[in-house]
C-alpha cells in the first residue's frame, strides 16, 4: 500500500502543477535530426478552458490526499 500511496501522490502532484511551470517549457523548438532534416516542435497553441483546469486540479488533489491517506494508514 505504501508504494501505491507514493505513486498516487506523485501523479496527483503532476496534475496539480500548472503547465508551463518550468521556464521555456512552452517555447517552440527546432530539432535537427539527420543532416538536412529540421523539425519544429510546436509550443502550446491554446489554453485549456477554465472547466478543464478545475477538473484537473480537483482530480490531482483527490489523488494527493488519497495517496497521503494510504501512506499514513500503511505505517
Amino acid at each position: 500500500m505504501l508504494a501505491v500511496g507514493i505513486i498516487l501522490v506523485l501523479v496527483g502532484f503532476a496534475l496539480v502543477v500548472p503547465r508551463g511551470g518550468v521556464p521555456g517549457s512552452a517555447a517552440v523548438r527546432n530539432v535537427s535530426l539527420g543532416r538536412q532534416r529540421v523539425f519544429s516542435t510546436p509550443g502550446y497553441t491554446d489554453h485549456p478552458s477554465v472547466r478543464y483546469r478545475v477538473i484537473r486540479i480537483v482530480i490531482g488533489l483527490v489523488m494527493v490526499v488519497g495517496g497521503v491517506v494510504l501512506i499514513a494508514s500503511s505505517g
